[in-house]
């Protein structure tokens, strides 16, 4: 993420972080029985829905059908420029049914939406960008992430 570096943990550490922030009922909730079955029937209902309104194309429709996978799975990322390293859940939803969904909207969406013309990809991208920028002393240059 941000810090760039790899990050070495010990195990149980790892694991009372993890826990700690899934102990938030707000956020979180435990699940009694495996929801992939109700997943796979729901997307399943979504797609057919998206399919007979003209929405997507048979053939989309096949290649985002899953009857197969695992449930998204979730991870910590340590925020190492913050102090006590808080994590930051990610979830994987890689080899699970939403996954060719998700690349699916992803990639309509990002070909719906021009680039802002304040788009920064990564920090080699702004160095490029203001290597020949010149400020006048009392200017400030400024960094927002949003």
């Amino acid at each position: 993420d941000k810090g760039n570096i790899t990050v070495a943990l010990d195990k149980d550490n790892y694991i009372h972080k993890i826990e700690e922030l899934l102990q938030d009922k707000e956020t979180y909730m435990v699940v009694e029985k495996n929801p992939i079955n109700k997943l796979i029937s729901n997307l399943r209902t979504l797609l057919t829905r998206w399919k007979n309104n003209g929405y997507i194309t048979p053939k989309i429709y096949r290649s985002l059908s899953y009857s197969e996978g695992s449930l998204p799975r979730a991870y910590g990322l340590s925020k190492v420029h913050k102090p006590n390293c808080p994590f930051r859940i990610i979830v994987s939803s890689i080899d699970s049914p939403l996954y060719q969904l998700a690349a699916f909207l992803h990639e309509n969406m990002i070909k719906s939406f021009p680039t802002a013309h304040s788009h920064i990809k990564n920090s080699f991208e702004l160095v490029r960008k203001l290597k020949d920028v010149h400020l006048e002393n009392n200017y400030k240059l400024v960094s927002l992430d949003v």
